[in-house]
C-alpha cells in the first residue's frame, strides 16, 4: 500500500524526480541570503559611529549654535567657547 498515488516511503523519488536536484539549489540559496543579509545589519550598524554620520551632526549642532548667537540668547563668550568645544579644537 505504501507509495500509492505519490505517498509513503519513496514518493519523492517516484513522482519527482528533480527534487533531489532542485531542494539543495534552493537550500542554498536560502542560506546565501540569509548570510547577506546578516553582513548589511551588520554594517549597517557598524556604521553609527562613523566619521561621515558625526560630521553632520556636527554642522548641525555649528548650525543651531550661530542661531543662538544670533538670536542674542547667548553671548560671544559663551559662543566661542561652545563653538571651539564643538569643532574639537
Amino acid at each position: 500500500m505504501h507509495g500509492w498515488y505519490g505517498y509513503g516511503p519513496g514518493a519523492v523519488a517516484q513522482g519527482f524526480p528533480w527534487m533531489g536536484v532542485v531542494m539543495p539549489i534552493v537550500f542554498l540559496a536560502l542560506i546565501t541570503l540569509a548570510i547577506i543579509l546578516v553582513i548589511k545589519a551588520v554594517k549597517r550598524d557598524s556604521g553609527h559611529g562613523s566619521a561621515g554620520t558625526n560630521a553632520g551632526a556636527d554642522s548641525k549642532a555649528l548650525e543651531i549654535l550661530s542661531e543662538r548667537f544670533a538670536r542674542g540668547e547667548i553671548d560671544a563668550e559663551t559662543y566661542r567657547s561652545m563653538k571651539k568645544e564643538l569643532e574639537g579644537v
